[in-house]
């Protein structure tokens, strides 16, 4: 798939725009299917998937191309590797606009009700599990004698 001329704009409904109601999502909406898209979202920064298949978030009223919100969250501080590889080479058209203010995480385009704990939340940009962090120097076994 190449890129288009003109970027493919945000729909109205999209579950990744703050101004969304999810329950209004047009086209029946489901929780606990949202909830499945969970398998959509990268496990950043982690390399995990990279030659995995891909698990694409599609728009809820095209049913056909990868959701904006999502490629947008998932590009930038979703740190979506396997996705930006995919877009690299052609193979998903990332030449999208969103329009309006976007949720961060995926668990925020979830109804306020049937959040996920905040335990289960991906990170946001700039942070890392801490099995992945280095260790802070005044934690660092000390080589002084």
């Amino acid at each position: 798939m190449t890129s288009s001329t003109k970027p493919r704009k945000q729909c109205a409904k999209c579950p990744w725009r703050k101004s969304t109601n999810p329950h209004e999502i047009p086209k029946g909406y489901s929780v606990e299917l949202h909830k499945a898209l969970k398998v959509c979202i990268a496990e950043s920064p982690s390399l995990k998937g990279l030659y995995a298949p891909l698990h694409v978030f599609v728009c809820h009223e095209t049913q056909k191309d990868a959701c904006v919100g999502w490629l947008v969250n998932q590009l930038g501080s979703g740190n979506n590797l396997a996705l930006r590889l995919r877009v690299r080479t052609g193979r998903i058209d990332g030449n999208v606009v969103t329009e309006g203010e976007q949720h961060a995480t995926f668990a925020d385009t979830l109804p306020a009700e049937s959040r996920l704990p905040a335990e289960s939340r991906l990170p946001t940009e700039g942070t890392l599990p801490a099995e992945d962090r280095l260790p802070s120097e005044d934690t660092r076994p000390s080589t002084k004698t």
